[in-house]
C-alpha cells in the first residue's frame, strides 16, 4: 500500500477562502477551536487539499473537539484518511461509505508503523464512523463488514406500513422519500437531501431520479417502491427539496442520519435501505453498470456488500454464464 507523507502541522501555503456554513458547520465550537480549524492547512498541495477540505472540517466538527490542540490532531488524521480514501482507495467522500470498518483497518495498518499512532488513528476514525453511520465495536475494526446489514424481505412491508401510518405530516413525507429513493433507487442519504421535486421524471408507470453531485446519474425507482413517490412529492413545487425540507440546512444531515431512532422508532433507515438496494442489485445487473448506478468510481467500493449477497440458483447461473446460442 502506498503510504501518504503528510505533515499535520499548519503549513505556509496560503489559506483557502472561508467556506460557506451550509452544512453542520463549525459555528457551535469554542472560539479557539473554530479559529484553529478555519486556519488549518496541511502540508500538501492546495490542489489536493481543496477537494477534501469541507469534508474534513465537517467530520472534525461532528467530533466536537474541546481544545485547539485536539482539533489539530483530529484534523491531521482525518485529512490523511480522506486523501487516502479519495485518491488511493478510490472511495467517494461520503461519510456513510467512507468510514466502513474494513476501510479504516486498511488505512491504519498501511499508514502507521507505530502501534500507538495506529491506535490513536483508529480511535478517532471509529468515533467519526459512530457519528456518521451505525456504531461499530472496536474489536470488529479489522473485520470486513459494512456499516449496516440489509433489511430482510419480511422487514420491508412494516416500513411501508409505518410510513403510511404517519399520514401527510413531515415524518410521513420523509419516510416515503427514503423508501422511494434510498430503497427504490439506491441513493445515499446525502444524495437524497439534494434531490428536488424537479429531479424526478415520470415515464409512464416508471419514475426516474436525476442524481446531482459528484456521481451524477439517472436511476429508476424499482418496481414495488414507486408507490411511495407520489406521497413524497405531494404539494411540492418544482424546485423544492424532497426530503427534510422543513429543517434548518445545518441540521438536515443529522436529521436523516438519526431518522429511525429516538422519536421515530420503526421508521425506514436511509443507509440500511441503500445497502439493501445494492445487495439486491449485485445479483441483478452487470458489475460495471452497478458501479455507475450506485454512484461509485471503482468496483472495490462494492466489496463490503459481498458478504450479504447471494449466488444465483445453479440452473439460472449456468444459463447466464453460457449465454445465448450463436445464430
Amino acid at each position: 500500500m502506498n503510504k501518504i507523507k503528510l505533515d499535520t502541522e499548519p503549513s505556509t501555503v496560503p489559506l483557502l477562502p472561508p467556506r460557506d456554513h451550509d452544512g453542520n458547520g463549525i459555528d457551535h465550537l469554542l472560539r479557539e477551536v473554530r479559529e484553529a480549524m478555519e486556519q488549518y492547512t496541511p502540508r500538501m498541495p492546495v490542489a489536493h487539499w481543496l477537494p477534501i477540505r469541507d469534508f474534513v472540517l465537517d467530520v472534525v466538527s461532528s467530533l466536537q473537539p474541546k481544545t485547539a490542540q485536539l482539533a489539530g490532531v483530529q484534523l491531521g488524521i482525518v485529512t490523511r484518511y480522506a486523501h487516502w480514501a479519495s485518491t488511493i482507495a478510490g472511495f467517494p467522500l461520503d461519510p456513510t461509505d467512507i468510514f466502513q470498518p474494513s476501510n479504516v483497518a486498511r488505512f491504519t495498518l498501511g499508514q502507521y508503523a507505530s502501534q500507538r499512532r495506529r491506535a490513536r488513528a483508529e480511535s478517532i476514525l471509529r468515533h467519526a464512523a459512530e457519528m456518521h453511520g451505525d456504531p461499530v465495536e472496536p474489536r470488529r475494526l479489522r473485520q470486513s463488514s459494512s456499516p449496516a446489514i440489509p433489511y430482510q424481505v419480511d422487514e420491508i412491508a412494516p416500513l411501508f406500513s409505518w410510513a403510511a401510518g404517519q399520514g401527510s405530516n413531515n415524518a410521513g413525507r420523509n419516510a416515503h422519500a427514503i423508501l422511494a429513493f434510498c430503497g427504490g433507487a439506491g441513493l445515499r442519504a446525502s444524495e437524497l437531501l439534494e434531490v428536488r421535486a424537479g429531479d424526478i421524471v415520470q415515464r409512464g408507470p416508471m419514475y426516474l431520479v436525476d442524481v446531482r453531485g459528484r456521481f451524477e446519474r439517472r436511476v429508476p425507482v424499482r418496481g414495488g417502491w414507486g408507490g411511495a413517490v407520489p406521497v413524497a412529492l405531494k404539494g411540492l413545487d418544482h424546485d423544492e427539496l424532497v426530503a427534510f425540507n422543513h429543517i434548518l440546512p445545518r441540521q438536515r444531515s443529522n436529521a436523516i442520519r438519526n431518522f429511525g431512532n429516538g422519536r421515530h422508532p420503526g421508521a425506514p433507515r436511509a443507509q440500511k435501505l441503500r445497502v439493501t438496494w445494492v445487495v439486491d442489485m449485485l445479483a441483478t445487473i452487470p458489475l460495471a453498470s452497478l458501479v455507475y448506478a450506485a454512484g461509485y468510481s471503482t468496483p472495490a467500493s462494492l466489496a463490503n456488500y459481498m458478504k450479504h449477497a447471494s449466488v444465483l440458483p445453479q440452473a439460472i447461473l449456468e444459463r447466464a454464464l453460457r449465454g445465448p446460442e450463436p445464430r
